[in-house]
């Protein structure tokens, strides 16, 4: 199972990595976001929808914690929570004034970004049961004695 969570990892990462080279989403004016612009420059908005951008950073510390099950899995799962954010907001800052513009499509990019946090997840998820049931087994194992007699 080791090797499946790790798949997982490299999958997530991969996911992210094509994410920036599709579009993200459509805002105001702006026919297409690129998945590279949403984020490099989405921290300088980080307000309203702009606050789904914090799945970066958390996504990034699930994958350099991945050793860690516990702690990876609830970077994942922040990760996942604040990219499915961007789902409930119809609007978006589009300048650098602070004006905002509607969200008028989700593009290709934003999907495998949030995939790509989903996937992780789920690859932390399959970690955290491995560790579980290496533990249960450890643990039954240790309270077993093949030669004692029960009185």
């Amino acid at each position: 199972m080791k090797q499946l969570s790790r798949l997982f990892l490299v999958c997530s990462i991969g996911l992210f990595v094509t994410s920036l080279t599709q579009p993200a989403f459509s805002a105001g004016n702006w026919v297409e976001t690129p998945g590279w612009f949403a984020v490099l420059f989405g921290i300088f908005a980080l307000s309203g929808a702009g606050l789904s951008w914090l799945a970066n950073p958390l996504l990034i510390l699930s994958w350099l914690t991945f050793a860690e099950k516990k702690v990876s899995f609830l970077f994942s799962l922040l990760a996942v929570i604040a990219g499915s954010s961007f789902l409930l907001f119809t609007q978006i800052i589009v300048n650098e004034a602070g004006g905002y513009g509607p969200i008028t499509d989700r593009h290709l990019g934003y999907w495998l970004w949030l995939s790509s946090t989903i996937v992780m997840l789920a690859g932390n998820g399959i970690g955290l049961i491995d560790l579980y049931s290496h533990k249960t087994r450890e643990g039954k194992e240790k309270n077993t004695c093949p030669n004692s007699k029960v009185h």
